[in-house]
């Protein structure tokens, strides 16, 4: 190995345990290199110390989406897009892919995992991490594991009986750990009474022993408690920098509760890993312009088309209303850590549809219909412009969605209908104009009973 723990001190290994700020490893004095994490996992998240704004990245799909296609090609192009940028920006381990199984369609965080079923989350998930490691970028599968909620995620305790842990929540992080991810992120919640930091059976015992994962154990941020315990069960890395860390395994080590072998066999997993990340072969295979058409060729291949009575698609040489903000400016992914920003210039999609249909074609647009924060005087209004709009065409595409308030990190939705203008409007709509497509820019599941 090209770095020797001999060369270092006891207090840089207790250091190197714990994040040197919010996102990079202890460099040990100057000993070690910078290795650096990021989010993902629709794009990359790099956020820098002391200011708010992430970098622009090419924003991808929800991770949700590569379930739609059961595409393993498409998942691989996916996490190696995504690589291409964090080459570019000097990350070396990017935080993606989750395999969380949707236990219930009300996770706000649901747009971030990929399947309620565990085969197809493994495997995509396999794929996905192939493909961001082929770039020699570490992956980080998340979030081990039974954490299928984000209500009270700090601090709730998952109650999951061994065989349902094994038949359901398990599987995914099985197959996908056969890709060899550089890290497991270990989960927030305990299982059945143990957080996940300190859960020796699941961290050492199934994820080690069982299913052979040899990489480093990180923490999802803030989720230790006490690091003796914590890397007594095979933790390697508490993220991000705590001031706590380093003081209580002081203590494990004078108390006896963690030895020095056992804070090696920690520390050598990460020097394993920042050799990864200083030899790994990189090189950009893409420009910004071509990530951004491999974004659009996976979205392309994810729509899933729900419903198309008396082949109302594909448009003609018609008049074609389209209508509001999500088509002029999509809603591109949750809220939280997965919340991409990016400088791409997004095109009208009514534009776009007159450029295919052709000149005889008579596209028009209108966002005047606002269902964000409008007032009971200015939705009336909107409203009233969309059914005349509606009226007088012959087609109308009703663009809506969940913005990063209604599917986000953090907490869960309430319900999983559209926000009650919405459906409204789709109601309202399709009576002055049947012939209505709507598309829906969501990241899960949304319940069309109301208006189907």
């Amino acid at each position: 190995m090209k770095y020797d723990i001999k060369n270092l001190t006891l207090d840089e290994k207790l250091a190197l345990l714990v994040g040197r700020d919010g996102w990079r490893l202890s460099d040990a004095n100057g000993k070690l290199p910078e290795t650096f994490l990021a989010d993902g996992p629709c794009g990359l998240r790099k956020k820098q110390e002391g200011r708010g704004e992430a970098l622009p990245a090419t924003a991808m799909p929800s991770l949700s989406s590569l379930s739609y296609a059961w595409d393993t090609d498409l998942a691989f192009l996916d996490g190696a897009t995504i690589a291409d940028e964090c080459i570019e920006k000097d990350v070396d381990v990017l935080l993606a892919p989750g395999v969380n199984i949707k236990r219930t369609p009300l996770c706000g965080r649901n747009f971030e995992y990929i399947s309620e079923d565990p085969l197809l989350s493994g495997v995509i998930a396999k794929a996905y991490i192939e493909g961001v490691q082929s770039k020699g970028i570490g992956a980080s599968l998340k979030h081990y594991c039974a954490n299928n909620r984000e209500y009270d995620r700090l601090y709730q305790s998952s109650e999951v009986d061994e065989r349902t842990l094994r038949e359901i929540y398990l599987p995914a992080f099985e197959i996908a750990v056969q890709a060899k991810p550089w890290t497991v992120m270990c989960a927030y919640n305990q299982v059945n009474g143990v957080w996940m930091s300190e859960n020796e059976w699941l961290l050492k015992d199934v994820l080690r022993t069982e299913f052979g994962f040899d990489g480093v154990i990180v923490s999802d941020w803030s989720a230790v408690h006490y690091s003796p315990r914590a890397h007594k069960a095979s933790l390697d890395l508490r993220m991000p920098v705590n001031e706590n860390a380093i003081p209580e395994l002081r203590k494990g080590l004078d108390t006896g509760l963690i030895t020095e072998e056992e804070i090696d066999e920690c520390v050598d997993r990460l020097l394993r890993l920042m050799e990864k990340a200083e030899t790994a072969e990189k090189k950009v295979e893409w420009t910004k312009e071509k990530r951004h058409e491999n974004a659009v060729k996976i979205a392309k291949d994810c729509i899933v088309l729900l419903k198309n009575d008396e082949e109302i698609l594909p448009l003609g040489q018609e008049n074609v209303f389209v209508a509001n903000t999500p088509a002029k400016v999509p809603v591109m992914g949750g809220g939280g850590s997965a919340l991409v920003r990016t400088d791409f210039n997004f095109r009208n999609l009514a534009d776009e549809i007159q450029e295919r249909l052709g000149e005889k074609a008579n596209v028009h647009f209108s966002d005047d219909f606002c269902w964000v924060d409008a007032s009971k005087t200015q939705s009336a209004r909107h409203l009233n412009h969309l059914y005349a709009s509606a009226y007088r065409s012959d087609k109308v595409v009703l663009c809506l969605a969940n913005d990063s308030r209604t599917e986000r990190e953090g907490c869960d939705r309430s319900n999983l209908r559209l926000l009650p203008i919405q459906e409204d409007a789709i109601l309202q709509t399709a009576k002055y104009n049947p012939n209505l497509i709507v598309v829906l820019y969501t990241g899960s599941v949304v319940d069309m009973s109301p208006w189907i």
